[in-house]
């Protein structure tokens, strides 16, 4: 399994969870059908805007659809920049870390 460090974790736009990596595209990870999906002009993995899962579902659901699809470890490191992200929902993520 590959680790990959996590650049960047935002809330975009169109309120959508986002997380960016460097050096890597997951542009086929629509075929998993869990909802997540690529960006390919941003260049970041993303969920649709929340409903009935929480931006916290949907970061776990991003990071294990790439364990499964793609055999990536998605690591959040001390230099992964928050952008729009509330307090509270950085410091639930933080504390995912394995």
């Amino acid at each position: 399994m590959a680790k990959i460090s996590i650049e960047e974790i935002g809330i975009d736009d169109q309120q959508r969870l986002y997380i960016k990596v460097s050096r890597k595209s997951y542009e086929y990870v629509y075929r998993a059908a869990t909802g997540v999906h690529w960006d390919k002009d941003k260049a970041f993995l993303h969920s649709p805007v929340p409903t009935e899962m929480t931006y916290l579902q949907w970061f776990s659901r991003i990071i294990s659809t790439i364990i499964q699809e793609y055999d990536d470890h998605l690591e959040v490191t001390i230099n992964t920049r928050w952008i729009n992200t509330p307090e509270d929902l950085r410091s639930e993520i933080q504390s995912l870390k394995s």
